[in-house]
């Protein structure tokens, strides 16, 4: 009879591979929201009656609540989330928070 040996991959090696990849593209979404916070945060008018100024900051924070969602839904799921935690999902919830407040405060 011929045996045949199988080799079945380590039980971490899935996750190691998801934990590289989710935590880069996590973390290149942390560094986008980041700096459209700090864009919508910035003034940004030359004069108090700039509504060019207004509505780069109110496109600023519009992006970085949409950084936010996408990078909670990737945080959100079941693989990402066994291999990452949940405290991944933290930079995105307070810039998003940072983000969607920060409109109310511009008018």
């Amino acid at each position: 009879m011929i045996s045949v040996k199988t080799s079945f991959p380590r039980p971490g090696a899935d996750q190691a591979w998801i934990r590289k990849v989710a935590g880069s593209v996590l973390a290149t979404a942390y560094l986008l929201d980041a700096a459209a916070v700090c864009l919508a945060l910035g003034d940004g008018r030359s004069a108090p009656s700039d509504r060019d100024g207004l509505g780069a900051a109110e496109l600023a924070c519009l992006l970085s609540v949409c950084l936010s969602v996408g990078a909670i839904q990737l945080c959100l799921r079941p693989s990402v989330r066994r291999a990452l935690g949940l405290w991944w999902t933290a930079p995105a919830v307070v810039l998003g928070a940072v983000a969607s407040v920060r409109p109310a405060v511009l008018f």
